[in-house]
């Protein structure tokens, strides 16, 4: 799906967040027919939107007779802050035979990546015209039948220049944290009394995209590891924090659980690693938005393909 406007237009008054509030309801239930709870917690926007309809498909698929060889098995991978220092586990093993699948593939529904667009084109009309627009965006969208939904957590200016064409569809599905979830209490709830609204606290955010970029590169990438362990995930800390110019740290650890090793970073060395990476564009200043969340959600949903 794309959108593309112009900018020829009368520029607008940037809306307030309660003026915000009101429009991405007015959008969400009159353009998309989508009934939605949002509210504000601290610097974040939440927004919960339900069917009956189901989230997920299961259809067959081709098997492969030979499936591709991996170099590595991620065993486990948690990133985690501890005062100021990034602490991250790890367990790689080298990898041995590789299953083919039994030809079954599970991928999001059609409804639900309808819902998926639409509500992430309502979040863009109207946060990208927002005097002081939410620094995270947490859109739920759950099956109330079933008692399953999708969370699904966005910083901003991430959305804003993958929007704008800054931001590269790859580098943006990384950045992206989307976990499924189930629980009885999500059943017949149209009123959202089963979530938590929390405040998303930057570092956490942090220490799970690190956490992300280590299992996809070793799981999911098409690009496999061709550095040393170590590397990699070195790869994936001074990545992230280049991401978000975050600074907020004292030391990075890195423990190889397998090789019961630890081994310690300061702030400086991290630094001068992140030097060497190209800085990142800025949000485009232009109105043409181009957006395809098809292959997003495609690559998202790879840990739950072929199994």
């Amino acid at each position: 799906m794309s959108l593309m406007g112009c900018s020829s237009k009368k520029e607008e008054q940037p809306l307030s967040r309660l003026e915000a509030e009101k429009k991405i309801i007015q959008i969400l239930e009159n353009d998309y027919d989508l009934p939605s709870i949002v509210t504000w917690t601290g610097d974040t926007f939440w927004i919960y939107t339900w069917s009956k309809n189901p989230l997920y498909a299961i259809s067959g698929g081709k098997k492969s007779s030979k499936p591709t060889e991996k170099k590595y098995s991620l065993q486990f991978a948690q990133s985690a802050f501890e005062g100021d220092t990034i602490k991250v586990e790890y367990d790689v093993i080298q990898a041995t035979k590789v299953s083919s699948g039994n030809g079954m593939s599970t991928r999001y529904s059609k409804d639900f990546n309808k819902k998926y667009r639409n509500a992430t084109m309502a979040i863009s009309r109207v946060f990208f015209n927002t005097k002081n627009p939410p620094t995270f965006i947490v859109m739920i969208i759950a099956d109330i039948k079933e008692g399953l939904e999708t969370i699904t957590t966005f910083y901003t200016e991430d959305l804003r220049k993958y929007q704008a064409g800054a931001l590269p569809p790859d580098e943006y599905t990384l950045r992206i944290q989307s976990q499924p979830a189930g629980d009885e209490a999500i059943k017949n709830d149209t009123k959202g009394k089963h979530i938590e609204y929390v405040d998303i606290d930057i570092k956490n955010f942090i220490a799970k995209q690190i956490a992300y970029r280590i299992t996809f590169k070793f799981q999911n990438s098409d690009f496999p590891p061709d550095k040393s362990i170590e590397d990699e995930v070195l790869d994936a800390i001074v990545k992230t924090i280049h991401a978000y110019n975050f600074n907020d740290f004292s030391s990075v650890v890195l423990i190889n659980l397998r090789a019961n090793t630890e081994t310690i970073f300061s702030h400086n060395q991290i630094l001068e690693i992140e030097n060497t990476l190209p800085k990142e564009k800025p949000a485009s200043e232009g109105k043409i938005i181009t957006i395809d969340f098809s292959d997003i959600m495609k690559n998202k949903n790879k840990d739950t393909n072929e199994k």
